[in-house]
């Protein structure tokens, strides 16, 4: 019990906005500039970088990765490492379940009530009651 309200405790440091009722897991890794809702959850092992937003109630299970950032690749006389990095920002809706070992790409927004298979890579944004999956990442079915 100690050791869960002292992760809440840290992470609420770096976060620009923590909701009420938080949950943060085991080896939690979070950049400065996220935003979480009310009853949501960090997963155990997760990466979240800044620039993502996620709503409340939000489930989230182990090792899900959620990237704002990519190399540029534009140029072939430049080396990949010297031509920077763009940014996107990530926004997951309320009442999302985002199952364990998902990946979301930079620029992604996921609709309310939505739930991503566990193992997804998403590269693109869905709109609310999708039930998402695979690699890439498509429409499963909707939930209504």
């Amino acid at each position: 019990m100690f050791l869960p309200a002292v992760r809440n405790f840290v992470v609420r440091l770096f976060l620009l906005e923590a909701g009420k009722n938080i949950r943060v897991k085991y080896n939690a890794d979070v950049s400065p500039n996220i935003k979480l809702g009310d009853n949501s959850e960090l997963g155990e092992c997760c990466l979240i970088y800044g620039g993502v937003e996620i709503g409340s109630d939000v489930l989230m299970g182990q090792n899900v990765k959620i990237f704002t950032r990519n190399h540029i690749t534009s140029s072939l006389d430049i080396p990949i490492r010297l031509q920077g990095e763009s940014f996107k920002p990530v926004l997951i809706n309320d009442d999302v379940w985002i199952c364990s070992n998902v990946v979301i790409l930079p620029g992604v927004t996921i609709g309310a009530h939505s739930i991503i298979a566990s193992g997804s890579i998403v590269t693109k944004s869905f709109p609310e009651y999708s039930v998402i999956g695979g690699n890439p990442a498509k429409l499963i079915r909707k939930r209504k």
